[in-house]
């Protein structure tokens, strides 16, 4: 047999090894733009979504979802603990996965229009939280939108507020913003 023919055979065998072996494997859905803005938006709130990828719920009434989006071509994402705690209060926590976490970051400085802080996102970011609708410890299973207030105890430079809400039956995670005002002080408390 020529070495063409052999290389050819090769390859075949290698492409239906490959064929096979991923034909069985369930894919996820594409991720989601995080948002239509491609720069910063100065006349209306930048509101952001997230696909939700995992819900893990423990038994002190903690849930970590994991939530990922594209920004620019970019994977960003986040994992945000409903129910964390924080001495004697529960509340949510925004917690870095990594490079994904630092594209959040600096995807939410381009659509607010303000400077990064620190171009890596806090290993864990804790904000007190009103519940505005729904239950902390339910949020593995019914939505919940949430109100959120980092710094809420001072100093008032550093005080920020803004909505993170879930919606698992449409497998969404939404950061909303609450005033404007608030951008430089949001992405102070997210960054490192």
């Amino acid at each position: 047999m020529s070495p063409f023919r052999t290389n050819v055979l090769r390859l075949l065998g290698a492409g239906l090894f490959v064929s096979l072996a991923t034909a069985g494997v369930a894919r996820e859905p594409a991720l989601p733009e995080i948002s239509a803005a491609k720069g910063p938006v100065l006349r209306d709130f930048a509101d952001i979504r997230l696909a939700v990828r995992s819900i893990e719920c423990d038994d002190r009434n903690q849930c970590s979802v994991l939530a990922r989006g594209v920004y620019q071509g970019k994977t960003v994402g986040v994992k945000v603990v409903f129910g964390a705690r924080e001495g004697s209060r529960s509340g949510i926590a925004y917690q870095s996965i990594g490079a994904e976490s630092d594209a959040l970051l600096g995807a939410l400085s381009t659509l607010y229009g303000q400077p990064l802080p620190s171009a890596k996102f806090a290993a864990r970011a804790y904000g007190d939280v009103v519940v505005l609708r729904g239950n902390l410890s339910e949020v593995g299973t019914y939505p919940m939108q949430a109100k959120v207030f980092f710094f809420a105890d001072g100093p008032e430079s550093r005080y920020a507020e803004l909505y993170t809400n879930i919606d698992v039956t449409r497998g969404v995670l939404e950061i909303r913003e609450k005033d404007m005002s608030y951008r430089a002080n949001v992405l102070a408390a997210l960054a490192r």
